[in-house]
């Protein structure tokens, strides 16, 4: 909150102090309600900010009895498209002094809105009017406008201006006011109320003063006390529960007694309401839980919606409600269902070190596989049961990379792929360039996949509780029938998935990803919540604005700087966590964006620390060179520092096809990047300079943003590529660690020990999208889809000078 929002506050406070508060004519519920603070579902009637406040009811009841009455009132309060409803009936009131009950059969109704801005600033504005057989209740109207502000943790301010345009049986009622202030001094566990009442035309020497405390205990339970100068004493308590039988709520049962002056009635209460939220510390009553996850197809890292659909969900998703159910009293367990793993294999790696996590708490992860293959099996593993399917085969073929060259269809088509490069394992121009794979590739490549191999047979081994030899003979026999797999306890069971669930237990409750996801769960704290914002960093790096494509992800530098600067210039966001999912790209898009994040280091003290998905490699990697702490999977793809330059010819086309071009240029190298003509050996020599210029920055970035000495720097350098063990060995990556970890670090290195919020950036949203989307597979040949992602880093940048993997892998 800066200081003209401030100013803005106080002078709107100032404008209205003038105006002065005393006894409604119609009652409110018993409560403890303050002006700036009130945990209960009837808040909104003393301030109508409170109807948009985190927590509020969608539904409630209350009933208040008086002492020696049979009859009493009865309060309710309905949520609907973001407007309060309230309905009281009154049997009894007080009379004009507050000293004796009268028969009032008097109806009151009331609606409210209210608009809290970033938990900070708010407003709100309330309506209402009665019916009653008693004409000093009958005929009430009224207006009610309230302000909430909360610009820390331990302090609230309220106003709330009632009876404002006010009248009853025709007559004017003066306005009246409360001035409140709430803090919380040692904990946001106590909370402490101030509020001053008065009506217009008073002093505030005889303002009403009344002290409201509200203590949270075990459990969130609540214990309320309230008292005025007139010495009336309120007592009450407040019980919230959380239920869950699939889907969870969150009711809360209250009770009040009073104990007023002497000649006013006592009066008791006690009521129901239901949050919009969840208190998850709350009484749990469940039965048997089961959150039931879902791994099919592809699965994107950050949310890509659609203005016709509802949200996806995403990797993060994944992993944060792993994370939740863990601590959450009311889940048992987890059933993942697994059929076609979307997933790349550093993915996998972060949902088994969660689901391995959950495991430790005791509670228990059953796989479903409706589908046999290498991820499937490995995400599977780290279940403490897997079931298979009855109607497939059971196969584990093992990991292999598959490279494909394209030199002989593109001289087929009369295309020529001109390249130079800088790093002797740097490959990426030999799918054009050569009909198989160089010594050089082919080292880099078994070492590799050697390591990868290794992760995954001993964490299999580890998981099933099976020897080396045991695990590879699936392999050597490829291809089994269900029961054989069994047999040789690659899985515990033979199942449909309907049955597997039967066999968990008949009696369970499947709790949906996507809608465990978005329960909203109770925040207690005050002023806006700090944030760590997430930039997402996928695809190819190119040059100015990211285009926007489900099929062909990219990251621009114009689009990364824009992230930056708003994820840095943003008070409220305390770290910044960089998730890199990149092969490469432009090398000059590469450098841009890495010096976009050094500028603003300098300028904005803010944590920053990178997170490696299934790739960071080359110019994915380059951009991560700034000194900052790096965390990534053991399996994931990263290093490939070199540099290569790509220009195609058509010439040999343009001759089949019998197309003619003529140049008219000012200077000899201003067709040097033209397609028609191939490069003379001049021109290659000036690109050699250009590319080992470009080459020698790579390294310098690597010496200094890695602090490897400099006579290390070759064997990390010329374009090999490691997997995240390999490059933590090699000092390239810091930590072993997944999304999670490193949002774990930022949160500590931001200083923040409360609740926070993930702010994940970009977010694009694609009209009209859902109703032309395809699979991939339909959409495109497999085989010419590999192709066309494999050209994708050439089609995005035309300049030709390139910080690219050199292939992708993919365990399939």
């Amino acid at each position: 909150m800066d200081h003209f929002k401030l100013t803005l506050i106080i002078l709107i406070i100032s404008s209205l102090s003038g105006i002065w508060a005393n006894e409604p004519p119609v009652y409110l519920p018993p409560d403890v309600s303050s002006a700036s603070y009130s945990g209960s579902a009837f808040a909104p009637l003393a301030n109508p900010v409170f109807a948009d406040i985190n927590g509020s009811s969608l539904l409630a009841y209350r009933y208040a009895g008086f002492k020696d009455h049979s009859e009493g009132s009865h309060f309710f309060m309905a949520k609907i498209l973001g407007l309060s409803f309230f309905y009281a009936r009154h049997n009894y009131l007080m009379d004009g002094e507050g000293k004796e009950l009268i028969s009032a059969k008097t109806d009151f109704y009331n609606v409210s809105r209210g608009f809290f801005f970033n938990d900070t600033f708010g407003f709100g504005l309330g309506y209402s009017f009665s019916n009653s057989r008693d004409p000093l209740f009958d005929n009430y109207k009224a207006w009610t406008a309230g302000i909430l502000f909360r610009p820390y943790r331990y302090v609230s301010f309220g106003l709330s201006v009632q009876d404002i345009n006010s009248r009853i049986r025709g007559k004017p009622v003066k306005r009246k006011n409360i001035f409140s202030v709430s803090l919380r001094p040692f904990t946001e566990r106590i909370t402490f109320s101030l509020d001053a009442a008065g009506r217009e035309g008073l002093s505030y020497r005889d303002m009403n003063y009344s002290y409201s405390l509200e203590a949270r205990v075990l459990s969130d339970i609540s214990l309320l006390f309230k008292w005025d100068e007139e010495k009336n004493y309120f007592f009450g308590i407040r019980m919230p529960f959380y239920l869950r039988y699939g889907s969870a709520s969150s009711p809360i049962i209250d009770s009040y007694f009073s104990y007023n002056r002497d000649g006013a009635p006592h009066y008791f209460g006690a009521g129901f309401s239901v949050p919009n939220t969840i208190h998850n510390r709350a009484i749990v009553i469940s039965e048997r839980n089961m959150l039931r996850i879902n791994i099919k197809g592809i699965i994107n890292e950050n949310e890509i919606s659609d203005f016709f659909e509802k949200r996806e969900i995403v990797f993060l998703d994944i992993i944060r409600a792993v994370k939740k159910a863990a601590s959450d009293q009311s889940i048992e367990g987890i059933i993942l269902r697994i059929d076609d793993a979307g997933l790349g294999f550093g993915q996998i790696q972060e949902l088994r070190r969660e689901l391995k996590s959950f495991r430790r708490t005791g509670k228990k992860v059953y796989s479903i596989m409706t589908t046999p293959g290498n991820k499937e099996y490995y995400l599977a593993a780290a279940a403490d049961k897997i079931y298979f399917t009855p109607n497939s085969t059971f196969s584990l073929t093992g990991l292999k990379a598959e490279i494909y060259f394209f030199k002989d269809m593109l001289e087929k088509a009369g295309i020529k792929y001109e390249s130079v490069r800088a790093g002797k394992y740097k490959s990426f121009n030999e799918a054009f360039t050569r009909q198989g794979m160089s010594p050089e590739a082919r080292e880099n490549l078994e070492s590799l996949l050697k390591d990868i191999n290794e992760q995954y047979l001993s964490d299999i081994s580890s998981d099933r509780n099976l020897g080396r030899s045991e695990i590879e003979k699936i392999f050597q026999m490829g291809i089994m029938g269900p029961e054989k797999a069994k047999s040789l306890k690659y899985v515990d069971d033979i199942k449909y998935p309907e049955d597997a669930l039967k066999d968990i237990g008949e009696d369970i409750s499947i709790v949906k990803l996507s809608n465990y996801i978005s329960e909203k769960e109770r925040d207690y704290g005050w002023s806006r919540k700090p944030s760590i914002a997430v930039i997402y960093v996928k695809g190819t790096i190119i040059r100015g604005d990211s285009k926007i494509s489900r099929h062909l992800d990219n990251m621009g530098d114009a689009t990364y700087e824009k992230l930056l600067n708003y994820a840095f210039r943003h008070d409220s966001i305390k770290s910044i966590v960089i998730r890199i999912s990149s092969g490469g790209g432009s090398a000059a898009a590469s450098d841009y964006m890495w010096n976009s994040l050094i500028k603003l280091k300098k300028k904005y003290n803010k944590p920053v620390v990178f997170s490696f998905g299934n790739i960071a490699a080359s110019g994915g990697y380059y951009i991560a060179c700034t000194g900052d702490k790096i965390f990534s999977n053991r399996g994931t793809i990263t290093g490939s520092v070199g540099v290569v330059f790509g220009k195609i010819s058509l010439k040999e086309l343009y001759n089949k096809l019998g197309i003619k071009k003529e140049i008219i240029k000012m200077s000899e190298f201003a067709d040097i990047f033209s397609e028609s003509r191939e490069l003379s050996n001049r021109e290659k020599k000036i690109i050699r300079k250009s590319i080992d210029f470009i080459y020698k920055r790579f390294r310098k970035r690597v010496e200094y943003g890695r602090n490897i000495r400099h006579d290390k720097i070759p064997s990390v350098t010329e374009g090999r590529i490691f997997t995240g063990s390999q490059a933590e060995h090699n000092k390239l990556v810091d930590e072993m660690g997944g999304l999670s970890s490193a949002v774990e670090y930022a949160r500590l290195a931001g200083g923040i020990d409360g609740s926070y919020r993930i702010k994940e950036l970009p977010k694009h949203t694609l009209l009209f999208n859902s109703l032309i989307r395809q699979d991939y597979d339909i959409l495109l040949f497999p085989y010419m889809y590999k192709f066309l992602r494999k050209i994708g880093a050439g089609y995005f940048n035309m300049n030709g000078i390139l910080y690219v993997m050199p292939y992708y892998i993919e365990i399939e």
